[in-house]
């Protein structure tokens, strides 16, 4: 064989080995775009609250592992990656499968269990600093939790509550600009607001850009836990410190109706109408003074054993109905609304 022909030989299979080559490399560079940590939610039946969860994904030759956590558990999980095609099983007390399809940074597609249940689920891509940031108010969170649980108070001196929201508050000074900063920034806020150091957190809100944002998320954010935890007494207590801190009128009137509501809750309508009155005063001709105002109404006409206010209306062929006209009558009322 000629030398010439020898050497275009070797070129060739040189080429051919190359473009084989670059074409392994592509395809387990775009399937290793699968690996990393993902925030999920499963949309569940009518009736039911949808589940979030985290999910790390590691991705070798098409074959997943990792774990999904979920409600405060763990559970590793199998799985298999074809083309975007991609299949998920773990196992929180029966087998639940995830067939989705993979597109850029979303995995989208349904799960199923046993059983025949089944709905439509989303994951998109969080960076490693967001899962950080996650893990630690996790630990944070559960900490105070452990601790107020086991006879500890918020406040009290030794509270958890306050280092972590010093870590919390350290990790977005040093990354700043950062989204997760941001949601570091507003759980250290929280925290500090929890434990009832009002002052100390409006102190480090007041040098911030937008502080008056920063300040007023952390403040509805720490009165909606409140109050989905029942604690009605932290708004009772903290809400005249709570608007001496703040410079917005909105979050003023925020602020007591949340009093009000949980003077109301606790048992106590004189205390409750007292501040719905008090914050119509502050707040005239606006919607803060318009809830109160309905507050107060509901509070004096429609409690059981109360007269039924007047009710006039008209029946379905045009006939006038007035709920009067059906005194000392068995009368059943139901209302309903289209959204």
């Amino acid at each position: 064989m000629h030398t010439g022909k020898l050497v275009l030989i070797s070129v060739a299979l040189l080429l051919m080995s190359g473009l084989k080559g670059g074409a392994l490399a592509q395809t387990d560079r775009v399937s290793d775009q699968l690996s990393g940590f993902y925030q999920g939610s499963a949309k569940m039946p009518t009736g039911s609250k949808d589940i979030n969860f985290i999910v790390e994904i590691k991705n070798e030759n098409g074959t997943l592992s990792g774990h999904v956590e979920v409600e405060g558990s763990q559970f590793p999980l199998t799985g298999s990656n074809s083309h975007g095609d991609v299949t998920i099983k773990f196992n929180p007390g029966t087998d639940l499968i995830i067939t989705a399809k993979a597109v850029g940074d979303r995995i989208t597609g349904t799960w199923s269990m046993d059983g025949g249940r089944s709905g439509g689920v989303e994951m998109k891509r969080v960076s490693q600093e967001w899962k950080q940031i996650h893990d630690l108010i996790g630990r944070a969170r559960a900490e105070v939790s452990q601790f107020t649980g086991s006879g500890g108070k918020a406040s009290d001196e030794n509270s958890p509550a306050r280092k972590w929201a010093n870590q919390l508050w350290d990790y977005s000074r040093q990354h700043s600009g950062e989204p997760e900063a941001k949601k570091a920034e507003n759980e250290a806020l929280v925290l500090l607001l929890g434990t009832g150091l009002v002052a100390e957190a409006a102190a480090r809100t007041s040098p911030l850009e937008s502080s008056d944002d920063v300040w007023q998320r952390a403040v509805m954010d720490q009165l909606a836990i409140a109050a989905g935890n029942n604690d009605y007494d932290y708004v009772i207590k903290n809400a005249d410190v709570l608007v001496e801190q703040s410079n917005r009128p909105a979050l003023k009137a925020q602020i007591r109706l949340a009093q009000g509501d949980a003077y109301w809750e606790k048992g106590d309508p004189a205390q409750a109408k007292a501040v719905f009155r008090r914050v119509m005063d502050e707040n005239p001709k606006t919607r803060f003074a318009r809830e109160a105002a309905g507050n107060i109404y509901e509070i004096e006409s429609l409690n059981v054993g109360q007269v039924a206010p007047r009710l006039e209306s008209r029946f379905v062929d045009g006939h006038q109905a007035r709920l009067a006209d059906f005194k000392g009558r068995p009368v059943l009322l139901v209302f309903w609304a289209s959204w």
